[in-house]
């Protein structure tokens, strides 16, 4: 995971033996040796069971479109339609113990975590299986964690949701065995190649599968190093290295014969399933930069958090990754910014973005209750911005949406939202108006201005700005919809009013000095060009 606590603010590493899991169950117990005859993958022969044997196919869902690139987006491979990446990534539970910890022994609380996924309106949830878990040996693996795996991604896609299956993952340091971290470079490219042979042959055809993601965050270091992982956060390590000494060879070409001997074992077994790599955003000289990889790839994953007071700057970034290929923003959410700049953010970079996956950690947005400790409120705020935000994502409005007017007789103070929540802003006092214009919810090309609601303290005054970045440090900052600096073919101009007797921001679209002037309002400027109340 990318960026300072991506994770570390929720996440505990907790410190179990590998030869047992928590619940009960042995963690060698099931596990299937492997004969390697030099195919990068597994043969099917090998693991004691049939070819499709626990996919979702084979848990009696029907074959349907598989999920395929379409330009800079993805789209259903028969029917056509498009289909727009929103979900989560599911590393752990509530108590913060890895999904192998526990589902050997109690799938039902994976199937929990998928129902509040669904209810959640994602359509796709990110797995981390662990490499020093699902191998028990440089030829050997555990057919109970496999199994799960099948499970899970069949559960899913019974809820609607596909999966991305994100490989190799040696998340904590104490459930790396050491004959893995004894392997050579070699040795420990042929494992890794032979674990994705071995998923990609269980899932070949699977239409549940959305991508493989071949490794979370990789590096490839410029000088000799003695750690394969990297980035420690509260007992997780993320990034991992794809060499220790890149003795002198270039290391843009280590990153490609690495990840070209990962899909060539995918593709042994699995011809149509899509592939990407997880990056962050600064992976420039590192071997596993996404320009150095684009073309061996279906599609680019960045992991981008916005950042507090600088969220222009993580919307431009999407631009770095933007190669001729979708866009999925495949880690994000609320750690260093707040719940109104994470909304912006996306909302900003939607029509550069092809997707965006943030972090289910086994709680829905009833379970966190009135969060008091930091942590918890930021993951409940990024779960409550992809439940309203999901939906639009997935079927855009095909116009403008209403901007609704409040007003509050008593402080002689005026609202604007594009929500509409009577209920909610009647116990402030506000009681509603009128559409004053529409607005568009998202950015549609980059050159729209996002309008936000601020309360300005100093003036106990509601007002809309048209710079919601710089103005970000305003307490109780709300997305107001998007708008143009100039005129457009089809917009109408949004006059701003102020009232400095009654401290009070007024807007509209209908120009009207004389009779706003003799209820105190004096004429101030032409904030944006909206469109006509839809």
């Amino acid at each position: 995971m990318a960026l300072l606590g991506a994770l570390a603010l929720f996440v505990a590493c907790p410190q179990e033996n590998l030869s047992s899991s928590p619940d009960g169950n042995s963690l060698d117990a099931g596990f299937v040796q492997v004969t390697d005859s030099g195919d990068p993958g597994i043969d099917a022969n090998d693991s004691g069971q049939d070819e499709d044997a626990g996919s979702s196919i084979d848990a009696g869902i029907p074959a349907e479109d598989r999920i395929v690139v379409n330009g800079a987006g993805f789209e259903l491979s028969l029917s056509g339609a498009r289909f727009y990446p929103v979900g989560f990534n599911y590393i752990h539970d509530n108590d913060d113990q890895i999904l192998e910890h526990f589902w050997l022994g109690a799938f039902e609380r994976i199937e929990e975590g998928l129902d509040e996924m669904a209810a959640l309106g994602a359509n796709v949830v990110r797995l981390h299986p662990q490499l020093g878990l699902f191998m028990t040996g440089p030829a050997s693996f555990h057919e109970g964690h496999f199994q799960r795996l099948e499970e899970t991604v069949a559960a899913a896609y019974q809820r609607g949701i596909y999966t991305d299956i994100t490989g190799l993952g040696l998340f904590l340091a104490d459930e790396v065995p050491a004959w893995l971290d004894a392997l050579s470079e070699q040795e420990r490219w042929e494992l890794q190649a032979r674990f994705w042979g071995e998923v990609a042959r269980r899932f070949a055809g699977d239409p549940a599968i959305f991508c493989y993601d071949l490794i979370n965050e990789p590096v490839v270091p410029g000088q000799a190093e003695t750690e394969w992982m990297l980035g420690e956060l509260a007992g997780f390590r993320f990034v991992q290295r794809i060499v220790l000494d890149p003795g002198g060879r270039d290391t843009d070409e280590i990153g490609r014969q690495w990840t070209q001997q990962m899909i060539d074992a995918i593709r042994t077994h699995d011809a149509q399933a899509l592939i990407t790599v997880g990056v962050m955003p600064f992976v420039g000289g590192t071997g596993m930069h996404p320009a150095n990889l684009v073309d061996l790839l279906d599609f680019v994953s960045p992991h981008l958090y916005p950042e507090g007071g600088d969220v222009s700057t993580k919307a431009d970034l999407i631009d770095t990754f933007s190669l001729g290929k979708p866009v999925l923003v495949e880690e994000t959410g609320v750690y260093t910014c707040s719940k109104d700049e994470f909304e912006l953010f996306i909302r900003e970079t939607a029509h550069k973005a092809s997707g965006y996956l943030a972090h289910y950690f086994g709680k829905s947005i009833a379970d966190y209750g009135d969060p008091q400790e930091l942590a918890p409120l930021f993951q409940k705020q990024a779960l409550e911005v992809l439940l309203e935000l999901g939906p639009l994502l997935a079927e855009p409005p095909s116009g403008p949406i209403p901007l609704h007017h409040y007003t509050n007789p008593t402080q002689d103070d005026h609202y604007y939202t594009v929500v509409r929540d009577d209920l909610t802003y009647g116990i402030f006092g506000y009681v509603y108006d009128d559409v004053v214009a529409g607005v568009l919810p998202f950015n549609p090309d980059g050159a729209a201005t996002a309008l936000c609601e601020i309360w300005d303290e100093a003036e106990h005054d509601h007002r809309l700005v048209s710079d919601c970045v710089e103005n970000s440090s305003f307490a109780n900052l709300h997305f107001a919809g998007f708008g143009y600096g100039a005129a457009g073919a089809d917009t109408v101009p949004l006059h701003e009013y102020f009232d400095p007797a009654a401290l009070s921001s007024y807007y509209t679209t209908e120009r009207d000095d004389v009779g706003l002037e003799a209820l105190g309002f004096a004429y101030q400027r032409v904030l944006a060009h909206v469109f006509t109340a839809p």
